[in-house]
């Protein structure tokens, strides 16, 4: 650390001061890329009203050890980002489930040859409930798994991980089976066999696996279908 900038912070009145001082040399053009931040009356005003006394030095091991710097860590020192917390799986059914349940609806109605009506129906049905339960498990896991990646690698990192799991299953789901529900269930094996590669590989749990199968056939347009023409 500068000694200069290390004496001030025990001086708080003084690194005030010196921070007006300087701002011109050093703040202006550098807080932004490609854009300048100058000193108004209002900023001003916010530095003066500031309590200095609050300021302190981050050790490395606290920079380190701080969240928000994973994604920094990641970027230019490939640092592990670590594993992914567990999913948590509500009680209720969430509005954005709906689009993969009813995929799963249709195959329990079609294994059942009777309409399986909704959500509730399927929870409470003796061979189905435990079945769409598991399902929502892997939903929620492979949902904490891209936040937290997300959050602390880059988007690249899951467009990859989510590009292996989708060609290591979409052979054994465009093939035939019994029916749509034996095809979820092939997708099921078939995704936790997986192995991705890149960064996530170590921490790509069969769960998670599982669950982003559920994410594509959960889009808008989606990538996988139990149920085919």
């Amino acid at each position: 650390m500068n000694r200069n900038l290390q004496r001030l912070l025990f001086k708080p009145i003084e690194f005030k001061q010196a921070f007006i001082a300087g701002w011109n040399e050093h703040c202006k053009n550098t807080i932004i890329d490609g854009a300048s931040v100058p000193l108004t009356p209002e900023l001003t005003a916010f530095i003066e009203a500031y309590d200095f006394s609050r300021i302190g030095r981050i050790g490395l091991d606290d920079l380190l050890g701080d969240p928000a710097a994973k994604p920094v860590l990641y970027k230019w020192f490939g640092a592990d980002p670590g594993p992914a917390p567990l999913g948590a799986t509500p009680d209720a059914v969430q509005e954005d489930e709906l689009p993969y349940i009813g995929q799963l609806l249709v195959a329990y109605s079609e294994r059942a040859g009777a309409p399986i009506a909704d959500h509730q129906s399927a929870a409470g049905h003796p061979q189905f409930g435990t079945h769409l339960a598991r399902q929502r498990e892997r939903f929620y896991d492979a949902d904490a798994f891209k936040r937290f990646y997300r959050d602390n690698t880059d988007a690249a990192a899951i467009e990859a991980f989510e590009s292996d799991i989708y060609h290591g299953v979409v052979d054994t789901c465009d093939g035939p089976h019994a029916d749509a529900l034996s095809r979820a269930d092939a997708v099921m094996s078939q995704a936790a066999a997986v192995q991705p590669s890149g960064v996530l590989a170590q921490h790509s749990r069969v769960k998670a696996k599982q669950g982003i199968c559920h994410h594509f056939a959960n889009e808008a347009e989606p990538r996988l279908r139990w149920q085919k023409p």
